[in-house]
């Protein structure tokens, strides 16, 4: 019953967390097993008191590791800050941390820009687009910029193009059940293009040392930046650590801008009193640094939309060491599961749960365990704050220049599988001219967001 169950749930995870809820309540054991451990089952636990539990003790609950084959590059490349836990996780978190002080991160402003230009300067009003897609290349541009130092249109390509493959490979499903023994199956290619990154970025390292005092970019921070103790990550760790900020900066932000065009496009009233601050404090012009702390509203918009579709639906915990949570008594080796979307839909938390409204930002202030869009507690995302302002550069920049509206009657299916995301959103690109409207749409989105 557990592995039909645990099928069931890769096949429709949203539905079978929020079927669970609605049968079992906020807390309740699920017969789904998600550990290697040997212990059966998962407990979900949903609201704020037990994302503080679970996600604040890291000593207890440890992150999941992955399990590619070991003594490969796929291994080498998934031991980076998001799979470690205990000590060795907060040794790497602190050599990271550095490159992402909002001063670093104030710096990489003006590449976003100059990403955002590029695309802009590339679309044509009446074209025709899968945001999805846009916004997917237009983040892998900013990322391998900033993390990397190279241009996506220049040398950057390859290992783009490189990442993206090992992005597909590894979050295939097939993956894990087709034998890594047959001849080009998912688990082998994996194996094979996570050499190929290895030799790249070597490379690249090797390059980066000879003008190392003059590299802003993320990696070469990471090369610079020591320990008190004088300890730098190794070649290895930074490619690993390289290659998981790419991983997760990169498709979540994409999700996020996508997610937040599509609900301007169908708020009417909030695009057109978006737009009104955007220009009234922009003129047209990109934002500056000082100038994207005024815009109340976009800020409002960018919150409001991650509350609703926070970049990761779901995440899961090992137990490891016994412990109690709401009067269940785990052992080691057992699975826990807190959800940031069905967090962010309880009523008593956020009235009218299922409405986008980025007007109640402006008095509300949830408590850090409350909202959860960058998880919460000692494994917060260290990229929260290069992704925000991520954000609201784009946005304001876009949303200045072009009008964009959903596709009547377009089919957009919402993904639920640890990301957010759709794989299909069309919409349509127009000089902006103010000519707001909300279009009829099709799919699970619509029970999904509240268009009433």
């Amino acid at each position: 019953m557990s592995m039909w169950n645990t099928v069931q749930f890769f096949r429709d995870p949203l539905g079978t967390l929020q079927r669970q809820v609605a049968a079992q309540g906020r807390l309740s054991e699920m017969e789904i097993t998600l550990s290697r451990s040997g212990v059966k089952g998962t407990l979900l636990a949903i609201g704020p008191e037990y994302n503080q539990q679970i996600l604040s003790d890291t000593k207890v609950f440890y992150a999941i590791t992955t399990s590619p084959p070991p003594n490969t590059a796929a291994q080498r490349l998934t031991q980076g800050v998001v799979y470690l836990n205990g000590e060795h996780h907060k040794q790497q978190r602190r050599l990271i941390m550095p490159a992402f002080h909002k001063k670093e991160v104030d710096g990489y402003a003006q590449d976003m820009i100059a990403v955002t230009q590029r695309l802009m300067d590339h679309w044509r009003p009446g074209q025709r687009v899968n945001m999805i897609d846009e916004m997917t290349s237009l983040t892998m541009g900013i990322v391998i910029k900033t993390l990397f130092g190279l241009d996506l249109d220049k040398e950057g390509y390859a290992l783009g193009d490189l990442l993206e493959e090992w992005l597909a490979l590894s979050s295939s499903i097939a993956g894990s059940i087709i034998p890594r023994s047959l001849p080009g199956s998912p688990a082998r290619r994996l194996i094979a293009v996570s050499e190929r990154i290895e030799v790249t970025v070597r490379e690249l390292l090797a390059q980066k040392r000879t003008r190392l005092d003059d590299s802003r970019d993320v990696v070469s921070m990471l090369m610079k930046t020591h320990d008190e103790d004088g300890t730098q990550m190794s070649d290895a760790e930074v490619m690993a650590n390289a290659n998981l900020l790419y991983l997760a900066g990169h498709e979540t932000s994409a999700n996020a801008l996508t997610w937040a065009l599509f609900l301007l496009a169908q708020h009417p009233d909030v695009m057109a009193n978006v737009l009104d601050e955007l220009e009234g404090e922009l003129h047209g012009s990109p934002p500056t640094l000082e100038q994207v702390g005024k815009l109340k509203l976009l800020d409002g918009v960018i919150s409001e939309t991650l509350r609703l579709f926070p970049p990761v639906s779901f995440i899961t915990k090992t137990v490891a060491e016994p412990v109690t949570v709401g009067g269940h008594d785990l052992p080691e080796g057992a699975t826990v599961m807190v959800s940031h979307f069905l967090t962010h839909r309880l009523p008593e938390l956020y009235p009218q749960p299922d409405r986008f409204m980025p007007e109640r930002w402006f008095s509300l202030d949830p408590a850090p365990y409350e909202y959860i869009p960058f998880s919460a507690g000692p494994r917060r995302c260290i990229g929260a704050t290069f992704a925000t302002l991520e954000m609201k550069i784009v946005l304001a920049m876009l949303l200045q220049r072009y009008r964009f509206s959903v596709i009547p009657n377009a089919g957009i299916q919402a993904s639920f599988f640890f990301l957010l995301r759709a794989r299909q959103v069309p919409m349509l690109i127009q000089t902006q001219d103010r000519q707001f409207r909300r279009e009829a749409i099709r799919g699970n989105i619509v029970s999904l967001i509240d268009l009433a």
